[in-house]
């Protein structure tokens, strides 16, 4: 005769009650929503980033309690309204100063518009960009259509390679101390 499982109606939860109280999740969703990092706003309203993370963890799972599931899509909200806002400024501020689209293009399209970084040894060195012909030239004489930033150390062994920072073969590869000094 097949075992009848038990139906939990009235289950009483064990261990220690969660401390996700509705009003912990506000100030967690509120500190998010003016563009605080999320171990910040923890803090703020008096949980452990490592609690919080766990709570972000088990709230994503197909059988968490309803209370946390809601707590982790009204966070994902509050950072996805965040960035907008954030997106929404510089756009604005693009309108009046190139700048603020140059530096959101640096990131936003960082293998495209990347900037290349000077090593801290090489101090005044000037940053060199690989353009598509294969030429490393200054940046100042590089925004060109096709450019590939070069990064130093890109490639095997220090060197940098082509634009995937492996050696095609054909040529030789230069070195960054090449590089960094023409």
């Amino acid at each position: 005769m097949p075992r009848k499982e038990k139906e939990h109606v009235n289950r009483v939860p064990r261990g220690r009650p969660t401390s996700l109280t509705l009003d912990v999740a506000d100030q967690i969703v509120r500190a998010v929503e003016r563009r605080n990092r999320i171990d910040t706003s923890a803090a703020l309203a008096g949980v452990h980033r490592d609690t919080l993370h766990a709570w972000m963890v088990a709230g994503r799972k197909p059988d968490a309690p309803e209370n946390l599931r809601q707590f982790v899509e009204r966070l994902d909200c509050a950072l996805a309204k965040a960035e907008d806002e954030l997106i929404a400024t510089i756009d604005r501020h693009a309108l009046q100063d190139w700048r603020a689209a140059a530096w959101l293009a640096e990131r936003r399209f960082s293998a495209r518009w990347g900037v290349v970084p000077v090593p801290d040894w090489q101090p005044g060195a000037e940053r060199r960009v690989r353009l598509s012909d294969g030429r490393v030239v200054p940046s100042s004489a590089a925004r060109v259509p096709g450019e590939i930033p070069v990064r130093a150390g890109a490639g095997r062994n220090g060197d940098l390679g082509t634009a995937s920072g492996e050696n095609d073969g054909g040529s030789p590869v230069a070195h960054d101390r090449d590089v960094a000094r023409g």
